[in-house]
């Protein structure tokens, strides 16, 4: 992927039915509003860093172990999808 820190105003991020097994941090992405990551090769999120904005967050069908725990704190979520990975954390916050 090309520097996303510079992607600061993308409200909504699609990278899905791909091969993907890692990605660069998200922290400069402050605007976003829906982030699909599902259907990848995914073992962990990378940093989401502060996305007061976001609604959506779609990860499922990857493999990952553990919810990130700013998903804890991100108080616009409505949308929350981790089905088909293999969790064995999910933060206080969530559970």
């Amino acid at each position: 992927l090309p520097d996303v820190s510079k992607w600061a105003n993308v409200s909504r991020l699609a990278i899905h039915w791909n091969t993907v097994v890692m990605l660069p941090s998200f922290e400069g992405m402050t605007n976003l509003e829906t982030l699909q990551l599902d259907r990848n090769c995914l073992s962990q999120l990378p940093k989401l860093g502060t996305m007061d904005k976001l609604t959506k967050i779609d990860v499922n069908k990857n493999t990952l172990t553990a919810m990130p725990e700013a998903i804890g704190t991100m108080q616009k979520l409505t949308v929350v999808n981790f089905s088909h990975n293999k969790l064995t954390f999910v933060p206080a916050e969530i559970g």
